[in-house]
């Protein structure tokens, strides 16, 4: 069994991200990421200034606005376009979840596509099935990253997912099928996840749940992310 190193992985990645955000800035464009947050969620906090962290080592600027909890959505949404308002903004996420999930879809469509770093528009997804998108979903996108620095190409290899989540399944899922890798997904309602799983080349769990994935769901050879 070899381990995948995702520290060095990622290591590379940011300080790819940081010479290009160098080139950016010296031709007059300063890369600078937004991020709202509403309530007072301590992992979504916790998660964010890990995000803030990154943006200023790999050299992009980093602006945090916060909500009470007990914001309504149209504050929400007002407070996004003005964030967006604003030109020096290059990419605007809005950490989720809210503490009203049924919101969810309108205030994400709130943000304008070309600044949505997370991929969740309606807009950007369906330029992912279509191909055209420009933006990558950071966690999928990190998921293909990883694969190229193995050399693997997924095309011909069965791909299994298990998690059919928006930030990350079903992006991975669309991204693997255009990469044309044969995919299965697994969802909570899946009765033969463990034997979907051994007859994957590729296995991907999605669902951020420890020890979901047990040794006797792999098999021989298979890479497991």
């Amino acid at each position: 069994m070899t381990l995948i190193d995702g520290k060095q992985i990622a290591a590379h990645i940011a300080e790819k991200t940081k010479k290009r955000a160098e080139k950016l800035a010296k031709n007059g464009l300063q890369p600078k990421l937004a991020v709202l947050i509403v309530g007072d969620d301590k992992p979504s906090h916790m998660y964010v200034r890990t995000k803030g962290k990154a943006a200023e080592r790999a050299g992009i600027a980093f602006s945090l606005t916060e909500l009470p909890k007990d914001a309504t959505k149209e504050e929400i949404i007002n407070t996004i376009k003005k964030i967006q308002s604003n030109k020096s903004i290059t990419g605007l996420i809005t950490q989720l979840p809210l503490p009203h999930r049924e919101w969810e879809n309108d205030v994400v469509n709130s943000i304008r596509p070309d600044i949505d770093v997370d991929c969740l528009t309606d807009t950007n997804l369906g330029k992912l099935v279509a191909e055209t998108n420009t933006i990558v979903p950071p966690t999928p996108g990190a998921v293909m990253d990883i694969l190229e620095s193995l050399g693997v190409d997924p095309a011909g290899k069965r791909v299994v997912i298990v998690g059919t989540g928006t930030l990350v399944g079903k992006p991975l899922a669309i991204m693997m099928m255009n990469q044309l890798a044969t995919v299965v997904t697994c969802n909570i309602q899946t009765k033969n996840t463990k034997e979907l799983c051994k007859d994957a080349d590729i296995l991907i769990s999605a669902v951020g749940k420890k020890h979901l994935i047990t040794k006797d769901m792999v098999k021989k050879g298979a890479i497991v992310i």
